[in-house]
């Protein structure tokens, strides 16, 4: 029996089987091996059942390239990739209990090592995490996004209390300290921009009511 492991050629070998119809297919494991020589045939009947199956099926061995074939003997882990190896080891094996396992491998092709690792920081030159920076921002929980007609009418609300400001004062032109006269005399405004400190905005006039002067019973009824 031979496992398959991510074998290309799979449905080249299983048409084959279907003319030939030599070959038991159960959707994970297959019974094939490749053809033997005559002499290797004519000592067929010294093999236990297992290894007389595997002789007597006919398919060609170049159909599993480029893998290779691992079996189990006695305990034993042998491998094989051509026709002689297979019957060199066969022959010394014909005495043998039989076959634990057969199994098909992946052939190890040929190139160049892998390269090590290189971390995102390395490749700008920088001292940065890029990496863990980009890890904690794609689980970071965000605020849900604003639409652009709230930013338009957000800014219109400041011009319009900027320009009411602006003619308190006598003004014909909006400067940083009438934003901060319409932002913080607005109490959803103020609330909003709590943290925002406008530049050369200045601060709002507060005096303690307790350092004001008193008025006198005079000028109250005046």
């Amino acid at each position: 029996m031979i496992e398959l492991l991510n074998f290309q050629d799979k449905v080249k070998i299983l048409r084959l089987a279907r003319e030939k119809k030599s070959l038991d297919y159960n959707g994970k494991h297959i019974s094939i091996y490749p053809n033997f020589s005559p002499e290797l045939t004519r000592r067929r009947r010294s093999f236990d059942p297992v290894k007389r199956k595997l002789c007597e099926l006919n398919l060609k061995y170049f159909l599993l390239y480029p893998c290779t074939l691992c079996f189990v003997v006695d305990g034993t882990q042998q491998r094989f990739s051509t026709h002689k190896d297979a019957e060199a080891i066969f022959m010394s094996t014909s005495n043998s209990p039989g076959i634990c396992k057969i199994k098909l491998c992946q052939k190890k092709t040929g190139g160049k090592a892998r390269a090590k690792a290189k971390t995102r920081s390395s490749w700008a030159g920088l001292q940065f995490p890029v990496g863990r920076v980009h890890r904690h921002l794609r689980k970071g929980n965000y605020a849900h996004r604003v639409g652009a007609g709230a930013l338009v009418y957000l800014t219109a609300e400041i011009l319009e209390l900027a320009g009411n400001a602006t003619q308190d004062n006598k003004k014909t032109r909006i400067i940083p300290r009438h934003l901060q006269l319409a932002v913080r005399n607005d109490e959803e405004l103020n609330k909003l921009l709590g943290g925002v400190t406008i530049a050369q905005g200045g601060v709002l006039p507060n005096i303690q009511a307790v350092l004001l002067p008193k008025k006198t019973e005079k000028a109250a009824k005046k």
